[in-house]
This record gives C-alpha cells, sequence and structure tokens, in this order.
C-alpha cells in the first residue's frame, strides 16, 4: 500500500478575485495537462476497463451549453447549470498521472454528522444533532430545517429536492419550501443514499442496495453482494455502466463492482474490485474526474485512494479505530462561495461534529460523468 505525504493549513477563505478550484492551502493551475484518459473498470471483473468519456467544449459529450454545477451528492451526479452564458466548457486543470499532495483543514463552523451536502448558494449543510444547519465558507451559520431528530446520509434529486435517510429505516424528501415527507419505510439498516441518472434513489443498507422511485416510493431489490455482505455507500462509474460500493465488511475491506445495463439494473453478479482499503467499515464513497474512487475507513481512521486498476493508496491513516479526525462520509466541494470543488468534505462525529476539508487537486467524477443509455 503506498503512502501519500500530506499537509495540513489553517483556514484562509478564498477572496473575491480568487478561484475555489485551488482551495485552501492549495493551488490551482491553468495548464490543460491532461485528458481523461485514465481506464475504469466496466465489464464483470476488477481487470477488465472502458475508456472514461472524453470533454467536449460544451460540457460533455453530446451536451450543449454551459458545464454543469459541480456539487457532488453522494458521490453521484451534478445537479444543475451554472446559469450563464459560459461557452469556454471544462477546463482541464488537473493531471490524473501526477496528482498533488492532499491538504487538510479542519472547518471551524460547519457540522456534519455523518454526511454533508452542498446547495446552490454556498452553503454546506449537515446534520448538528437536532437540525439540518447551513454554513457559508466564512463560517455563518444558519438552521435550514428545524426538528430533524435522525439523518443519516443526503444527496439531491434534480427538482431540487433533497432525499435523505435516517435511523428510522426510512428514505424522506424535503423540498425547496421545506416540506419534509416521507418517500418509503421499512428499509433496515438504511445509510447511504445516491440519485442516479435516472433520479431513483439507490439506498444502501443491511440487506444489500434498495431502488426506490422517489414519485411513487415503489422499493426493488436492487442488488446483494456476496456473501451477504453490507454495503454502505455507492457511486456510479464515468460512463454509468455500472457502480461501485464500499462495504462495512472487517478485514479484507473491500469494495464491490456491479455492471448495469441501459436501464441500469444489474446485468451481472457483483464482482471484488478491490480489497485492503484499510481494515473495514467504509462510512463514505467518491469518484473523481480521474476514476478513482476516494474511500474513508472507521477502522483505521484513514482516508483511502482506489484507483482505477484497483491500486490502493493510503492518504492518511491514524491507525486507531474511531480517532477524532475521522471522516464518516464524504462529499465534493461546490465550487460555489468560496468551496473547493477540487476537494472533498468529511463529517467527523467522533470530534464534534466538525467536518474537514480535504484538497485532492481534481474534481468529482460528476464533472463528467455521461449516461450510457436510458431515457
Amino acid at each position: 500500500m503506498a503512502v501519500a505525504p500530506i499537509s495540513c493549513s489553517s483556514r484562509v477563505p478564498l477572496g473575491a478575485g480568487e478561484s475555489s478550484t485551488g482551495g485552501t492551502g492549495g493551488s490551482s493551475t491553468t495548464t490543460a495537462t491532461s485528458t481523461v484518459g485514465t481506464t475504469a473498470p466496466g465489464t464483470t471483473d476488477a481487470g477488465s476497463s472502458t475508456t472514461a468519456p472524453a470533454l467536449d467544449s460544451s460540457g460533455g459529450p453530446g451536451s450543449e451549453g454551459p458545464p454543469p454545477v459541480v456539487f457532488d451528492v453522494g458521490g453521484g451526479m451534478a445537479t444543475g447549470t451554472t446559469g450563464d452564458d459560459t461557452t469556454t466548457g471544462i477546463v482541464i486543470d488537473w493531471d490524473c498521472d501526477a496528482l498533488p499532495d492532499i491538504v487538510q483543514t479542519d472547518l471551524v463552523a460547519a457540522r456534519g454528522y455523518h454526511d454533508v451536502f452542498f446547495d446552490e448558494d454556498g452553503h454546506i449543510l449537515g446534520w448538528d444533532g437536532g437540525a439540518i444547519v447551513a454554513v457559508t465558507y466564512d463560517d455563518e451559520l444558519s438552521v435550514w430545517l428545524p426538528g430533524v431528530n435522525s439523518a443519516q446520509a443526503f444527496d439531491w434529486l434534480a427538482d431540487g429536492d433533497v432525499v435523505y435517510t435516517n435511523d428510522y429505516s426510512e428514505l424522506r424528501r424535503v423540498t425547496p419550501e421545506l416540506q419534509n415527507t416521507v418517500i418509503a419505510t421499512g428499509l433496515s439498516g438504511a445509510y447511504g443514499v445516491t440519485v442516479g441518472p435516472d433520479q431513483r434513489a439507490y439506498v444502501s443498507r443491511s440487506s444489500g442496495v434498495s431502488r426506490i422511485d422517489p414519485e411513487s416510493g415503489e422499493v426493488i431489490q436492487w442488488v446483494t453482494l456476496p456473501g451477504n455482505a453490507t454495503p454502505r455507500a455507492l457511486v456510479f462509474n464515468l460512463d454509468s455502466t455500472g457502480a461501485y460500493m464500499s462495504t462495512l465488511t472487517f478485514g479484507n475491506a473491500p469494495v464491490y463492482f456491479v455492471e448495469v445495463d441501459d436501464d441500469l439494473m444489474p446485468s451481472e453478479d457483483p464482482v471484488l474490485f478491490a480489497t485492503g482499503v484499510g481494515e473495514g467499515y467504509h462510512d463514505g464513497l467518491g469518484i473523481d474526474a480521474c476514476g478513482n474512487l476516494y474511500v474513508p475507513d472507521y477502522y483505521t481512521s484513514g482516508l483511502y485512494r482506489v484507483a482505477p486498476d484497483g491500486t490502493v493508496t493510503t492518504l492518511y491513516s491514524q491507525g486507531i479505530a474511531g480517532q477524532p479526525h475521522y471522516g464518516h462520509g464524504l462529499e465534493w466541494g461546490s465550487g460555489i462561495g468560496g468551496w473547493n470543488d477540487h476537494a472533498i468534505y468529511l463529517p467527523q462525529p467522533y470530534d464534534s461534529g466538525t467536518v474537514n476539508e480535504v484538497v485532492l487537486g481534481v474534481p468529482s467524477g460528476s464533472l463528467v460523468r455521461t449516461w450510457s443509455g436510458g431515457g
């Protein structure tokens, strides 16, 4: 397991004229030194691969207009557009073959329990034990949704509604008017939720992954992992031909991959993608624009990068379970209001519910993700 050096910084919010791409303690470049020409698994085993999609000047293959807003929800998809007439498309300012050392910053006012998410108004949102609170990058805190007794993972629907899981085996939906309703119940062990390209909610729970229609509330068993392993979080690969799943399995600490068809239904049984991703209990999962996975691991209180070929790199490890700096959940920054879109944000339930910013130097896979088929 390779170990990447890390550096730490005190928090210095970006000024109005600075780019959020570089992030706190980091730096941005303007030279397009690479494309997204790395490979990601997409067939029946960890050794087979497909090439990640090429970029075009309009923000993605077959698209028109400005590139999407990149606030990653559950490691998932972009959820809106820039809302302006920008036509420059995606600026590639990262090199997949030479990613920089990570830079960590403990934030001041941001709060999160097992997940955080971002909105279009420059807030990071997370559960503080009694409400979902919204915090700006310069530490202005407000209550977004009061009276929330439990919340686990969050994601956005394309219509601007938020879905989230809780300890009561529910999937709930919150509208922009803050109407909070139940979509589905009986989801034992519900934790991670990812909205797929089909606008279905994929909920990781003790018995596998359920796919839930947020309109009708219909629940189907989407996948069951080998040996009845418990999936913890899910993210689709860059061309939506498959999905990765982190687990609660102790010891070999596996990450699985399942190939899907044009309707995003599994076309093969799940296969082992990587092992030794820490020691077990993966409470978050994300994918970058190079196809690398990022996995926080409970038993080592560490963070791991898994390359498209399954190679595991330790970004940091505290070596002991449940240390204060452990990130329980993972979301990419929005790039709005100072939040860094080349960084991930990790809520730290063992450090008073604070949030850690980890600058990676590469944006979310949602920037380049395409859908291989469907409607």
